[in-house]
Order: structure tokens, then sequence, then C-alpha cells
């Protein structure tokens, strides 16, 4: 049997948290493979970066700044376009009824996942020989053909408050410059949240406060195995 794939989208604003969550779900399955958006930004000498005049620091941000049909082709290489063919729409309703009542109590439920349920998702994946890629970025859901891929999508949100002073102790190449955040991170972010609102579907949004984000995760792929075997 061939194997299938089954895709996990962690999208977010800068600092949130995105890649912390991959490399949990790493550590619980390290059968998981992940593909970082970060890994796909334009040389610094790249002509199709957009200067900010103001800041005199270019704008990387946005979409423009992306290889993202390099990133788009090599996850079709990786997947060989054997993606699994389900109605995740209909798993969605089945695990929560999708109402706000029901997805708050998900939402809350911080128990770490269970070592024996941990242990039927291996099983399952390994039975009928899934794997799970999982792709993580500040922008993959406002990139359509990588959102459109997507099985299960999660999305890491977080105030300006908190975003700014993680932002403020990290180390970028190039550097930020003064007015860089205010200017250009957060509207930046503010509007590509904005885009996946309107136009992406069946994403699961994620508060700062959830401490347990690991097992929100894992709770939906649990959910897949029991649903589709």
């Amino acid at each position: 049997m061939e194997s299938q794939w089954l895709i996990i989208g962690i999208c977010g604003a800068t600092c949130s948290g995105k890649t912390t969550l991959a490399q949990t779900c790493l550590q619980l399955l390290p059968e998981i493979q992940i593909i970082s958006q970060d890994d796909y930004f334009l040389p610094k000498d790249s002509d199709k970066h957009t200067l900010i005049p103001e800041l005199n620091h270019f704008n990387w941000e946005i979409m423009s700044s992306l290889n993202m049909e390099k990133m788009y082709d090599e996850i079709r290489m990786i997947t060989k376009d054997r993606i699994i063919d389900v109605n995740v729409s209909e798993i969605l309703k089945e695990f929560s009824n999708w109402d706000q009542e029901q997805e708050l109590q998900i939402m809350n439920d911080e128990k770490p996942i269970g070592k024996e349920e941990l242990h039927v998702i291996k099983n399952k994946l390994r039975k009928y020989n899934i794997k799970i890629l999982l792709i993580e970025g500040f922008s993959i859901f406002n990139y359509q053909p990588i959102d459109e891929l997507c099985h299960f999508k999660f999305y890491m949100c977080l105030c300006y408050d908190t975003c700014f002073a993680r932002r403020s102790k990290r180390t970028y190449d190039p550097a930020d410059v003064p007015g860089y955040f205010e200017k250009c991170v957060w509207p930046e972010h503010v509007r590509s949240l904005q885009e996946v609102q309107r136009n992406s579907k069946n994403v699961v949004y994620i508060s700062e406060e959830y401490t347990n984000k690991g097992a929100t995760v894992f709770k939906h792929i649990a959910f897949f195995c029991k649903t589709l075997f």
C-alpha cells in the first residue's frame, strides 16, 4: 500500500509559537515531517523586495518577500500528490458540531494527550501507511494553493503587546529597524489575519492563553484516525 499524506497547517502572527508547536508535535510523533515558510524567504539582494521608503527597509511581511511557488512545489514533491481525499468539513462538524459553545469547550481542555491515545494514533498511522506533513508559517493560509492542501488548519493568535514584547527579544537578519514593528509587522499581520478569516475555511483559532496547544492538534489527529479507520 502506497503511503498517503495528512497535511496540517500552523499559521499565525510572528512570535506566536508556531515553530514551538511544530516541534512539540514532532517530539510526540517523530514520524512527522515539517516544512517551515521561513526557509523560503528571498535573498536580501532580490529585486522582488518591496522597500518601505520612510524606514529604508524591505517589507519582509508580505508574500512577495517569499518564494511561495518553490515552497508549494517542494510540498508536492514530498507528497507526490498522494494526499488523503477526505471531507474535512464533515470531520470537523462531527468533532465539535462547529458551534461556538462546543468549540470553546474543546479549546479550553488543556489536559495533555495521554500515552495510550498517542499509542493508538501511531498504530493507526502505521497500519494504514499515513504520513503527516506539518507546514508552518506566518502567511501559509494566505497562499491559496497551500491553504487548499491542508486538512487541519490552526491559527496561533497573539495580542499586540505580547507580540511586540516577544519580537523585541529576537534577532533577525536583517535586523528590525526602529518603527518596523509598528509600521509594518503588526499592520501586515492584521491584514493577513483578516484575509484568512474571509477566505480560508475550517480554521481553528488558538488563543495565546491556551497552554497546551499540542493537545489541541493531536486531538484532531486522533479524531481523524477514529473517523476514517
